[in-house]
């Protein structure tokens, strides 16, 4: 990776800041992904998310394993009948549950946990593992064996509700569903639908629309989604609640896309949804494990022979998307199952200046790409999670150094941004949200696994 040349951070302090910033944003049974911003009446993020609360957990297990258990409830406390656990736990009393409509619907909803009609990226066993194994004796049997048939019945829900195709691929009905929200991979595809009527009515109602975004309150339009990028997911989104967030209903109305992030998330929580299920005598339903296999096969259909990076796939035509982001490297974060040489070829795009190597992390989308804008969110912005994902995945099989290299950069740039939401990966200026909790916890996770004789106390 490219280092920058400055004098060694100190990583005890580091860490302290990490740990002020999750202590701002606990509310008793959750973490909040950020608080402090400038105007408090336009509140982004009081509500509790999937992954983002995973990444909480597994930061804040480090000094208290017993919170984050309770982190993970909270979220696995919203899981709806059919397994699906939702996207966003709104807060008590939010009005946002008429936003989303899923209570009324989706027959399946939680009867009196309000949260969102998606999902998101499935990272909840890796997280479950994590916090268990910093928890004794009893404590830790209870919360795995509480967490055990919630995790199965949610993968069950992945792959028929999600894998359309039968391939393992696991398919988005929404940017937000996959996280990376306005990324090309996934904004680009949008277009072939903005002609239609409902694209045609939402293109003339936007300008209304657009007054009420929150993202914009309290960050500057250059580093949110686009206007255009923002009038496409929102096409999208009415598209979803016209359908009443069915997958065979939307058919025909939005990309279907095997999504390399959420793939690659999948195979790996498959992985340590297999060993929770071992440790605790439990044996996984054969079509689950059949279903995982699939996955795993399924990997060498998303790589582009000719790059060796990895693509969004049309679950329908089988074609490659040809946008190349962050996503395309997350396969390694299962090194450990794919073909060596495959992921040395992954590791020399990671290194190269020109594209992914900048000087302050991994780009969301890489430097040489039509598409690239180094502040704006997930078009070219640096975020600790994909960088957290492929360092662990690479520390696993066995490339430590790289994986040393990775962690130091997202260390750096997270301490030298003040732990905001994500930063430019050339200058490492903050962006989005201040305070934010997913940053703090990897960067807690980071030092405590890469830098443990710096951990503070």
């Amino acid at each position: 990776m490219n280092i920058p040349t400055v004098m060694e951070p100190d990583f005890n302090k580091i860490e302290q800041r990490a740990w002020d910033v999750l202590r701002m944003n606990n509310r008793g049974t959750h973490t909040v992904p950020s608080s402090g911003h400038k105007n408090t009446k336009h509140e982004m993020y009081g509500h509790s998310w999937l992954w983002d609360g995973a990444a909480h957990a597994i930061g804040i297990a480090h000094r208290d394993p017993r919170f984050a258990a309770t982190e993970l409830d909270h979220i696995l406390q919203a899981q709806w009948q059919n397994g699906m656990v939702p996207h966003m736990r709104f807060r008590d009393g939010s009005l946002d549950r008429y936003y989303w409509m899923a209570h009324i619907l989706h027959p399946h909803s939680h009867d009196s946990i309000h949260g969102s009609g998606i999902t998101q990226p499935p990272v909840l066993a890796d997280a479950v593992q994590r916090v268990s194994r910093r928890m004794e004796g009893d404590d830790r049997r209870a919360f795995v064996d509480n967490a055990l048939g919630r995790l199965i019945r949610y993968h069950e829900w992945i792959y028929a509700e999600r894998d359309p195709a039968g391939d393992g691929g696991m398919v988005t009905l929404h940017p937000w569903e996959h996280g990376h929200d306005n990324s090309p991979r996934s904004i680009e595809p949008l277009r072939e639908y903005e002609n239609g009527t409902l694209g045609m009515a939402v293109r003339g109602l936007y300008s209304v629309i657009h007054l009420f975004r929150r993202d914009l309150k309290n960050a500057p339009a250059e580093q949110r989604a686009s206007r255009d990028a923002a009038r496409l997911m929102t096409q999208n989104f009415i598209s979803l609640l016209v359908a009443g967030y069915d997958i065979d209903k939307i058919r025909g109305h939005i990309p279907l896309h095997e999504d390399v992030h959420m793939t690659s998330v999948l195979a790996r929580n498959n992985q340590v949804l297999t060993e929770l299920a071992h440790e605790s005598g439990v044996t996984l339903p054969e079509s689950l494990r059949e279903n995982m296999a699939r996955t795993i096969d399924n990997f060498e259909s998303m790589r582009d022979p000719t790059t060796g990076l990895y693509l969004n796939k049309d679950s329908e035509t089988g074609k490659l998307v040809p946008i190349v982001t962050s996503a395309s490297l997350e396969p390694l974060a299962i090194a450990d199952q794919l073909p060596p040489e495959h992921v040395d070829k992954l590791v020399q795009h990671l290194r190269d200046p020109k594209s992914f190597g900048l000087r302050y992390g991994l780009p969301s989308v890489p430097k040489d790409s039509p598409y690239y804008r180094q502040y704006e969110y997930w078009s070219g912005a640096a975020w600790t999670y994909p960088e957290w994902i492929i360092a662990d995945g690479l520390e696993r099989a066995g490339h430590h150094d790289v994986a040393r290299d990775i962690a130091a950069l997202s260390i750096k740039r997270a301490s030298y941004s003040d732990f905001h939401e994500y930063a430019s990966p050339e200058t490492a200026e903050g962006c989005g949200a201040p305070n934010f909790s997913w940053t703090a916890a990897q960067t807690i996770d980071h030092i405590r696994r890469f830098y443990p004789e710096s951990q503070a106390i």
